[in-house]
């Protein structure tokens, strides 16, 4: 399926549509993030287009945007975890190092470095999810996928 892309070089033969490999163009802006780091920024990210909710608590302390992860610092816990953003309800801005974050029924927030925070979502179960940034393996093991933030 290619939805969404525009891609040059068709080929077609006794009513079928190949896509002819060599030379061709694909004009879609990447996901990935080896060839767009400043798309997703430290963000770890999944293509989900956030459409159902997710309702567990999953903590509240402060937030650390570092260069390869985005954590919460779990104050009941004192642990931390690896926040997971659903591509359906989060952008970076580089230029000030913020999470741009659709928060479901209050439009979209700006989430900084040190705020205290709290998550709701759920905890990271699906062992290969479709990530359009992966975390980086110097971040902590635990996940939670963030569906909505409120203050912690």
């Amino acid at each position: 399926m290619i939805s969404g892309r525009s891609v040059r070089c068709w080929l077609a033969v006794a009513g079928l549509v190949l896509f002819a490999a060599g030379g061709c163009t694909n004009n879609a802006p990447s996901n990935n993030i080896e060839s767009a780091p400043e798309r997703w920024g430290p963000l770890a990210v999944v293509d989900d287009p956030a459409a159902e909710g997710l309702d567990a608590r999953g903590g509240a302390g402060p937030l650390h945007i570092g260069e390869d992860c985005v954590t919460l610092r779990l104050e009941e816990a004192d642990r931390g975890i690896t926040l997971v953003w659903r591509s359906g309800q989060v952008q970076w801005d580089e230029s000030t190092r913020e999470i741009v974050f659709e928060n479901p029924g209050e439009g979209k927030v700006r989430l900084s470095d040190g705020e205290t925070i709290e998550v709701g979502g759920e905890d990271m179960t699906d062992p290969s999810p479709e990530w359009l940034a992966k975390p980086a393996a110097s971040c902590p093991s635990e996940m939670f996928t963030v569906h909505s933030v409120g203050e912690g």
